[in-house]
């Protein structure tokens, strides 16, 4: 009876024993082909195989406001608004395997402020006024792209090329005009920027990006797609 017992329990103890090292060996399967997989994504990302990079990103921290609220700081009594549409970037980079790209660059900015603006009406409450300042740029950008490490790319950028802005002002005050639409319009029609930034891979296609530097805005971050050089030229 206990020889019984024993080979049972040794049955079960090699039972047990072979679980464990299959699900062992199954546990370094799966992390293998995770590693696999992070490895594919890398190489996809690689400027040594060349890609197309469809950027859409938002910009934090626009310069121009800093600008305006030194420009505007005698048309106020007090302000009410101050908000910003963007800065919105929209990029197209062709990536070779040099290691240099080139492509173009988009962005839009719009600022708002409102206030009071020192005059007064007949009952002699106090004029109001909208200031908005609108601008665009279209740059011809190249970058050089550093480094690939397992999840992200390094790479530096210029951008130079057109841009455009322009002010608009109404008040419930038809006599009154600010002296910033009686000086220059500050519109100099050539644009440039000078960044550093990186992608973060998320899968073979997409990939998030950060760029820090001058540019409309000190920081802008979005999202990069992928596109292989053999689907655009089919």
């Amino acid at each position: 009876m206990n020889t019984y017992k024993n080979i049972t329990v040794l049955l079960l103890l090699f039972c047990l024993s072979f679980a464990c090292a299959q699900a062992q060996s199954s546990r370094k399967t799966k992390e293998e082909r995770e590693a696999e997989e992070q490895k594919r994504i890398e190489n996809l990302w690689n400027y040594q195989n060349g890609y197309i990079a469809v950027s859409a990103g938002y910009g934090i921290g626009n310069y121009f406001n800093s600008i305006l609220d030194t420009l505007l700081v005698d048309l106020w009594t007090r302000k009410t608004k101050d908000n910003a549409i963007g800065t919105i970037y929209l990029k197209y980079d062709r990536v070779y395997r040099s290691g240099m790209s080139f492509g173009v660059s988009g962005a839009y900015l719009k600022i708002i402020q409102e206030g009071t603006i020192g005059t007064y009406d007949s009952l002699r409450n106090e004029n109001t006024g909208e200031f908005s300042y609108n601008t665009f740029s279209i740059l011809l950008r190249g970058s050089y792209h550093f480094k690939v490490t397992r999840h992200t790319t390094i790479y530096g950028g210029l951008g130079l090329g057109f841009r455009q802005g322009y002010f608009l002002y109404t008040d419930n005050d038809p006599k009154f005009r600010p002296d910033i639409l009686k000086e220059n319009n500050y519109n100099f029609p050539i644009g440039a920027e000078l960044t550093l930034g990186t992608r973060i891979f998320f899968s073979p296609k997409m990939a998030g990006y950060v760029e820090v530097g001058l540019a409309k805005s000190v920081m802008q971050f979005g999202l990069t797609y992928r596109i292989k050089m053999k689907e655009v030229t089919k």
